[in-house]
């Protein structure tokens, strides 16, 4: 009966440091998704700077490439982080990208399961 009782607790113990491990998952999931999420709404609001910029600067007769050129580097630094930020998710969720159809996939596939594009 003690047997029983012992094994009945390593499993429970088990079960509910997997559930554990799984939350602190779906919580960096969720924290790497809000970022990157973040990050694109910054790159729209870049966009949405050159456009005025650059209309302001037609109304005026006066268009700065200077100014247009340093909002495209900031685009550009943002667009890597959310490379980086992806990098980071894909490592928590154990997957890859294809790089023929950029699908997710799991770390261990040999091939795509969309395109079949060995990997």
């Amino acid at each position: 009966m003690q047997n029983i009782l012992n094994d009945l607790k390593k499993t429970f113990a088990s079960t509910a440091n997997m559930a554990v491990k799984k939350s602190n998952e779906l919580l960096e999931i969720s924290k790497i998704t809000l970022a990157i999420t973040g990050v694109q709404n910054d790159i729209e609001r870049e966009y949405s700077s050159i456009g005025k910029m650059i209309f302001d600067g037609y109304k005026n007769s006066d268009v700065s490439t200077a100014d247009v050129t340093e909002k495209c580097a900031i685009i550009e630094g943002k667009i890597l982080e959310i490379q980086e930020l992806r990098e980071k998710l894909a490592i928590v969720k154990n997957v890859k990208t294809c790089p023929v159809c950029h699908a997710e996939v799991s770390a261990s596939s040999t091939f795509c399961a969309m395109c079949g594009e060995k990997l």
